[in-house]
């Protein structure tokens, strides 16, 4: 729904408002007639973090802010429409994070409810978007061609064990071109996790694997078997099972992508109007004069 990424400067100034005797935790705004304190704004910015994890960029205090409350306004109207979060759904969007009183950076339980009663709360919203019909998806593919080209990819087949002569032995008994052997010896010896998929690591492109990996599987012709490769995983022993060269992907290939594509950018779309919606119809008063700024506008960068 709403990204963000964030710096929290608010934690720092809060310090240092702590240290000139201000109020431990004071009121920085009033939505709708709710107060809202720092630690409220400090605890989103947390959430966000968890959220969006290796995905976080720059981003300006204000704006985050400004999404701070947008969500307390989405949570407002999750809660009067008694959008509901079970324990499962907890614990199937967080993990572990969901199953304890606290997290590691000291986020309560319902705290991390209510961002995934806001994300429910939004979906409902936006049920009923209209069907994206064939034709439709075919123009998007025609006018985003640039999307649809994949590099150079290679089908690598893996066998990995954890003793040097184990792999060794392995590696004499493998043959150019001999995929089911391969797959066969992958299935009965690997101990990686691949063992159960007869050795089948995927289709990867140049900058997907780790770049020690790509030196040795690139270098490799399509039925050609690596030497023994040592990582910190074990011993490794890879095979480039099919080269697919660098094409423009057909678009029964990439359909469900576009059509995911399509859908995301109309529920974007109608959450932008939604927000203006309430942004408009909201009673805000900003009270840290830091976080000032024009709320109404979705570009909230400047002073």
């Amino acid at each position: 729904m709403l990204s963000l990424a964030c710096v929290p400067v608010s934690c720092r100034r809060a310090k240092k408002e702590q240290a000139a005797g201000q109020p431990k935790d004071p009121v920085i705004a009033i939505v709708n007639g709710r107060e809202m304190h720092r630690s409220r704004f400090e605890t989103f910015v947390r959430l966000k973090e968890i959220e969006l994890q290796d995905h976080v960029v720059p981003t300006p205090e204000k704006e985050i802010f400004r999404e701070f409350l947008v969500d307390e306004m989405l949570l407002e109207a999750a809660l009067k429409a008694q959008v509901e979060v079970s324990d499962d759904e907890l614990r199937e969007h967080f993990g572990s994070l969901g199953e304890r009183g606290k997290s590691d950076v000291d986020t309560n339980t319902e705290d991390l409810r209510n961002l995934l009663r806001i994300e429910k709360y939004v979906r409902q919203k936006l049920v009923g978007a209209p069907a994206i019909e064939m034709p439709e998806m075919e123009k998007y593919y025609r006018d985003h061609q640039a999307e649809f080209v994949v590099d150079d990819r290679v089908h690598v087949l893996e066998i990995l064990v954890s003793r040097e002569e184990s792999a060794s032995e392995l590696r004499k008994k493998l043959r150019p071109r001999d995929f089911a052997t391969f797959r066969r010896m992958a299935k009965e010896h690997s101990e990686g996790l691949t063992a159960d998929r007869a050795g089948d690591l995927g289709v990867f492109e140049p900058g997907e694997l780790p770049q020690d990996f790509e030196r040795v599987i690139f270098g490799l012709k399509p039925g050609q078997v690596s030497p023994v490769f040592r990582s910190e995983h074990g011993y490794h022993i890879f095979m480039v099972e099919e080269f697919i060269p660098k094409h423009t992907q057909a678009f029964h290939e990439v359909h469900k992508d576009i059509y995911e594509k399509m859908l995301a950018q109309y529920e974007r779309t109608q959450l932008d109007k939604y927000v203006e919606e309430l942004l408009r119809g909201a009673s805000i008063e900003i009270l840290d004069p830091n976080l000032q700024f024009d709320w109404r506008k979705s570009d909230a960068k400047g002073d």
